[in-house]
């Protein structure tokens, strides 16, 4: 009709712009994780449905890979991370690092109800097991921290990132979303999925874990207008952790 203006979309790829697309790509490509839905969006052009998660980097076919599969028996350094609840559950994550800088997901704890001294066993149990050099502890209830030091167990004070989205590299959210899209330095686009680049695995039996990674999604956007930045608060004990 007249008045009506016609519209053709040209599809293009960043990594095709011949004024650095390629280098810009290898950039973006290790926060976003190849073949990803944020990749195909904001590097392939593809209209994709987000459903609002959080790590759209996630892939469980990938990430999740029995022990006997992985680089190392027993990785080099091994920590947790504590967040606290009682009718919510208290959750720890044991996480590894080797000396190339993969992280494994070894090992959760997601227990509602717990008293300070059954969380104290449970942690000397994980240390006797992985030796774990320390447990980075949420500092909102400081009396957890407290029990831990007094039954001479590693406890720190955890040093909150800012919170955020998986596009902003110094939220805890951008932290957490780049160690899982993150593949070995010697990778290269057109083998992005070897098993010899993956960085980041999880242990099948950390069921918790899988859940909630797979399920952590923004805000309503008519709850909140800017729903990039406000992750929903339900379910993300051990995304806390």
């Amino acid at each position: 009709q007249e008045g009506i203006g016609r519209y053709l979309p040209y599809p293009a790829r960043t990594r095709d712009n011949p004024h650095g697309g390629e280098a810009h790509y290898q950039q973006l490509i290790r926060t976003y994780g190849a073949g990803s839905l944020l990749a195909r969006q904001e590097l392939d052009g593809e209209f994709v449905l987000m459903e609002g998660l959080v790590y759209s980097m996630w892939r469980p076919e990938y990430h999740i890979k029995p022990s006997a599969t992985w680089h190392v028996r027993l990785p080099d350094r091994v920590v947790a991370g504590v967040t606290v609840g009682f009718v919510n559950p208290t959750a720890v994550l044991v996480e590894g690092f080797d000396k190339e800088g993969r992280r494994y997901i070894l090992d959760e704890v997601y227990k509602p109800g717990l008293s300070e001294q059954e969380l104290v066993e449970i942690a000397r149990g994980l240390r006797s097991r992985y030796d774990i050099r320390y447990f980075a502890c949420d500092s909102e209830d400081p009396r957890w921290i407290k029990a831990l030091r007094q039954a001479g167990l590693p406890a720190l004070n955890a040093k909150k990132k800012i919170r955020g989205t998986a596009r902003n590299p110094s939220s805890g959210i951008g932290l957490c979303a780049a160690a899982v899209a993150k593949r070995h330095p010697a990778a290269d686009s057109e083998h992005w999925d070897a098993a010899e680049h993956q960085m980041f695995y999880v242990n099948p039996s950390c069921t918790n874990f899988i859940a909630e990674i797979e399920n952590y999604v923004f805000e309503d956007p008519m709850k909140n207008r800017d729903t990039r930045e406000a992750p929903r608060k339900q379910g993300d004990h051990l995304m806390d952790a």
